[in-house]
């Protein structure tokens, strides 16, 4: 592969991660509106762990190529959740 092949590559697999990272925070949210049985934990717990990992891909993915993409797009969807509230 060329210099530019594995940048285009490295690009996709950001923005397939962040919209991962967004798809488990939305399906975060709809679990969490109906908490009371043990499955809907045990779910709640799996999703939050896969937000987890997809949030420690993105920032290493981050440290390693000097952005801060998805460190602001974190910071935008804290201060939205903060302003709901």
């Amino acid at each position: 592969m060329k210099n530019r092949e594995y940048k285009d590559t490295w690009h996709k697999l950001k923005d397939e991660l962040i919209s991962d990272f967004y798809k488990e925070t939305e399906r975060l949210e709809r679990i969490s509106k109906n908490p009371n049985n043990k499955i809907s934990a045990y779910i709640h717990g799996k999703a939050e762990g896969q937000r987890n990992q997809t949030l420690s891909h993105l920032m290493k993915m981050e440290d390693l190529d000097g952005t801060c993409y998805f460190k602001n797009l974190l910071h935008d969807m804290n201060r939205e959740d903060a302003n709901n509230e």
